[in-house]
């Protein structure tokens, strides 16, 4: 069967009456899905489907991109990630019993295989760093399209890890806070910066929560230096993670564009719509590109992260206005609450509902390499 003749005849879906949200606009269209991709996109369309998604008085965001995951129970999260609209989850390959970076590869695609109902890849995390790592570093990057290898804090091997990852297109994510409000923060990120700086590797701050990190962030900004930044979505408003300085500058960071990245839990969009975007501190398109494009396009996830024609048919339908509780905050009410997701076409959640189809319908990527020139 020819390529044209197969995408014809696969299923159909029509996202009706939505506002459509990018990083870079917002209009009102309708969305047509035919397999695992948007086909076309226009006002009002007239189509025969499959099933049709009703959107109306609803944004339409891409899938959002979780880069942080640690809990073992790796269906569970993916679960609940789907219902509070990731599609994408980024989850972590540590070394086994020294066993490599291959190892912890294989053991965690092992793990999860066939248990997520939303995509998901790997950063590969380096414990120490020889001949082996070297050669691995350029082997799961080419034939196992694996571009990030996350460290934490910064070990002594950092700059030969980062000369390697960087020469074959990955990109070192790094954790350089302490728990500690202090300046030893912004000591460590100055440290690993000018690291990178010197050396004119790619780097992310995973986990960037104290104003003085954002400050050195913000100094280097002036060599043109850049540098990605993650932070995690309740040091932005919950008094007992950061304080009320803290959380401002975070804010100011996100909105200046020093603080790229939230992706920490599998409810940020929620979150970030109603502490964010309904009290004033941040626009749509801000939300949607910290949430889905960015991380998309830093970590190398083709067709992820937005939507127009070609891309992949990751879709949030978004209520603005509905209460939401969320488990992690007990107690507490957000303004907007994720309504529907499309998983690569195919509708997984709906008005609260999981669909049993959506189990082991993820898909493990393979990523592209990180360029930094193409961002």
């Amino acid at each position: 069967m020819s390529a044209s003749v197969a995408n014809i005849s696969a299923p159909t879906t029509l996202v009706k009456g939505g506002t459509i949200v990018t990083a870079s606009d917002q209009f009102e269209a309708d969305i047509l899905v035919r397999g695992e991709t948007i086909a076309v996109m226009g006002r009002e369309l007239e189509v025969r489907t499959d099933a049709v998604v009703d959107a109306k008085g609803c944004y339409v965001f891409p899938g959002a991109v979780q880069t942080h995951f640690s809990n073992q129970d790796f269906e569970s999260a993916a679960l609940a990630a789907l219902q509070g609209g990731v599609t994408t989850l980024l989850d972590q390959a540590p070394p086994v019993d020294r066993g490599g970076l291959f190892g912890g590869l294989r053991a965690a695609r092992e793990r999860n295989q066939g248990k997520s109902a939303i995509d998901y890849a790997f950063h590969s995390q380096v414990a120490f760093f020889d001949e082996g790592t070297r050669a691995e570093i350029r082997e799961l990057i080419e034939e196992e399209g694996v571009s990030s290898f996350e460290v934490a804090m910064n070990p002594p091997w950092l700059q030969a890890l980062m000369v390697e990852t960087s020469c074959w297109g990955g990109i070192v994510r790094i954790h350089a806070e302490s728990d500690q409000a202090s300046f030893e923060n912004r000591d460590r990120a100055g440290d690993v910066l000018d690291l990178t700086h010197a050396g004119g590797h790619p780097v992310c701050l995973a986990s960037v929560t104290f104003e003085n990190t954002l400050n050195r962030l913000r100094e280097v900004t002036l060599r043109n230096q850049r540098a990605w930044a993650e932070t995690r979505v309740e040091c932005l408003f919950d008094d007992e993670c950061r304080s009320p300085d803290d959380q401002d500058a975070l804010w100011a960071g996100l909105r200046q564009g020093l603080v790229h990245v939230v992706g920490s839990g599998p409810h940020d969009l929620e979150v970030l719509h109603s502490e964010g975007v309904a009290k004033g501190r941040l626009s749509l398109q801000k939300l949607v590109e910290v949430c889905a494009t960015l991380p998309a396009r830093i970590y190398g996830l083709p067709g992820k992260g937005s939507v127009g024609i070609g891309s992949d048919a990751d879709l949030v339908i978004f209520d603005p206005f509905a209460p939401h509780e969320i488990p992690a905050y007990p107690g507490r009410m957000f303004r907007g609450r994720v309504r529907s997701v499309l998983v690569r076409g195919m509708l997984a959640f709906d008005n609260g509902r999981v669909f049993e189809r959506s189990q082991g319908f993820g898909r493990c990527l393979v990523r592209a390499k990180h360029l930094p020139d193409k961002l």
